[in-house]
């Protein structure tokens, strides 16, 4: 990987984000700011956790320092996992694993390290920084407490496995995922259902056995939990070093055109409503973009059964108030709403799909029909991945009313986003990724519906909630409607 390729690289990725912000620097001047970012985000990480260490310890005179190092430890673990979930789940994995601008780059003869290092370092300097400051600020503060050598082991060995943990994910996602891999959506549901009884199981066994081996069991000493830290930090930089080598022995995944599933005897004798629904779902048919959903859904399906199968064969189920579960079955499919609407608003949106709605339009398409067919198909599979979390909220005594709320809100927020803000044209694989206003407008947006919606659960009228939902996603239709029948462009200058 030459040198020039690399800068090449990481000034089409810098001028991309700035593009996206909005802001009127220039590339140096945008360089320069964000280092400034990282260096104010590791010195205030730093403060922040070592006024933490002196709170805790105040409060727990004897085991303050000891708690404060595991809470660092599980930030570190934290930080690993979602950015799992966020490599392997979302549309970053298309981006790793089938990237949109294959073309480009090959036409301008860069390789496809140099563009995976690049598209990674701006989270690894950000993620270094955020969790180097919080190793830094405790050690300053458990050495002087007199904390054992193995914590300050830990503490160090954490900025390192948390690094190579995530360079490692992003890494072995571009070099070993299968981009041709196709996997069924209708199996991963039940696929998921079966590994969510497994789990239910091994829960339970676990359990019987830990009741039976209490007095047996010996708490694990901080000489172990340093050994663990460390041995995540060698074996993630191994497998970092070995995947960044297969990433740059492989190459960009030529681009391939999708027929599109609609036959013309099907056109023929289908609805108009179903002939365009059929097109929407043709979008998603994609290996990259069925596999995402797949594992999106086997995931849900897993986690919603395995919950639901725990509190249900408990024999003394927790029992916590009605409140506590709609809050938190709430933040959980905010979480994966948002997902979701990322996903699906950046494949059948109103701005992926508003170019081709227009000339369906002209050539005597219903605008309404084009309107609602993306919408219905979005609610559909958003029905169906939160169906599972909304199982487990019944099963904990909550209401299974405020998952689909939510969702539901989360969809007509990313549309009604998507429709009004500005957008990138369309990409040569027919998505088109929003812009930071339109991120920030739908989280903004989601979250008070959210709110809204937890608060009609509060009031013990759920049904108000979804139907606030609901009429927001017919605001979400003619929102798109417009966006067809306007078709507003971005300015080239």
């Amino acid at each position: 990987m030459s040198a020039t390729a690399a800068g090449v690289a990481r000034s089409i990725q810098d001028a991309t984000t700035l593009d996206g912000l909005g802001w009127r620097l220039t590339l140096p001047g945008f360089r320069v700011a964000k280092a400034f970012g990282a260096v104010l985000l590791l010195c205030g990480s730093g403060v922040a956790s070592a006024i933490a260490v002196d709170a805790v310890s105040s409060a727990l005179p004897g085991t303050g320092a000891s708690v404060v190092v595991i809470g660092a430890l599980a930030i570190g673990a934290y930080v690993v996992i979602l950015h799992a979930v966020r490599e392997s789940l979302t549309t970053r994995r298309l981006q790793l694993v089938d990237h949109p601008l294959a073309g480009f780059f090959v036409a301008m003869d860069i390789p496809r390290r140099a563009v995976v290092l690049v598209e990674c370092r701006d989270r690894l300097v950000t993620t270094g920084a955020l969790v180097c400051g919080i190793a830094s600020g405790v050690a300053a503060r458990v050495i002087v407490a007199g904390a054992s050598t193995a914590e300050v082991i830990a503490l160090a060995a954490m900025p390192a496995a948390v690094l190579g943990g995530v360079l490692a994910i992003t890494a072995s996602t571009a070099a070993w995922a299968n981009p041709h891999a196709r996997t069924r959506t209708l199996l991963a549901v039940p696929a998921g259902v079966v590994a969510g009884l497994v789990i239910v199981g091994a829960v339970r066994l676990t359990v019987v056995t830990a009741v039976a081996r209490a007095d047996a069991v010996a708490p694990a000493s901080w000489t172990s939990v340093a050994s663990v830290v460390v041995a995540c930090a060698v074996v993630s930089a191994v497998v970092a070093a070995a995947a960044l080598r297969a990433v740059g022995r492989s190459d960009f995944v030529a681009v391939r055109s999708e027929e599109v599933r609609v036959t013309r005897s099907r056109l023929r004798r289908g609805s108009a409503s179903g002939v365009w629904i059929g097109v929407v779902l043709s979008d998603l048919s994609p290996l990259p973009r069925a596999t995402s959903l797949s594992r999106l859904a086997f995931v849900v399906w897993a986690g919603g059964t395995a919950a639901a199968g725990v509190q249900l064969t408990a024999a003394t189920g927790w029992q916590l108030p009605e409140v506590a579960i709609d809050r938190l079955s709430g933040v959980l499919s905010f979480v994966l709403g948002l997902t979701v609407a990322e996903m699906l608003s950046r494949w059948i949106g109103p701005a992926a799909l508003a170019p081709r709605w227009r000339a369906s339009w002209e050539a005597g398409a219903s605008s309404w029909t084009l309107a609602a067919a993306p919408v219905l198909v979005a609610v559909v599979i958003g029905l169906g991945l939160t169906a599972p979390l909304a199982i487990a909220a019944a099963a904990f005594g909550g209401s299974p009313a405020v998952p689909v709320g939510v969702m539901l809100s989360a969809l007509a927020a990313a549309w009604v986003a998507a429709a009004i803000v500005p957008a990138e044209p369309p990409r040569s694989d027919g998505s088109s990724p929003s812009s930071l206003s339109a991120g920030v407008f739908c989280v903004i947006t989601s979250a008070a519906f959210a709110v809204v919606v937890l608060a009609a659960s509060a009031a013990g009228v759920a049904a108000l909630g979804v139907a606030s939902s609901v009429l927001s996603l017919g605001g979400a239709a003619w929102v798109t409607r417009r966006r067809v029948l306007a078709l507003p462009s971005r300015p080239l200058v």
